[in-house]
């Protein structure tokens, strides 16, 4: 699991880096700790795609509408989206 920044070209070049030494059959997740704004979500998950990453973490900001962002990211992107500890749902 590799823990993203705002900083876009150094999350590729750490990426890039670990699948370069690690191979193509170990599965890479990338925590974006909510640090993308989501109208670029999408086009930094497209250019990581090419890394086969196994799941982004939490890529944008975490608010009401986060579920449905995250949701039409990955359906946008094709990428495997999951939400952190930081949802909370509330069940009435």
């Amino acid at each position: 699991k590799l823990k993203a920044g705002r900083d876009h070209t150094l999350n590729v070049a750490r990426v890039r880096a670990v699948r370069d030494a690690v191979g193509p059959e170990v599965h890479l997740r990338l925590d974006a700790n909510a640090s993308w704004p989501l109208d670029e979500a999408e086009r930094r998950l497209r250019e990581l795609a090419e890394f086969g990453l196994a799941l982004v973490e939490q890529p944008v900001p975490v608010d009401r509408g986060a579920l449905r962002e995250m949701g039409r990211l990955q359906a946008a992107t094709g990428a495997t989206i999951a939400a952190d500890e930081s949802l909370v749902v509330r069940f009435e």
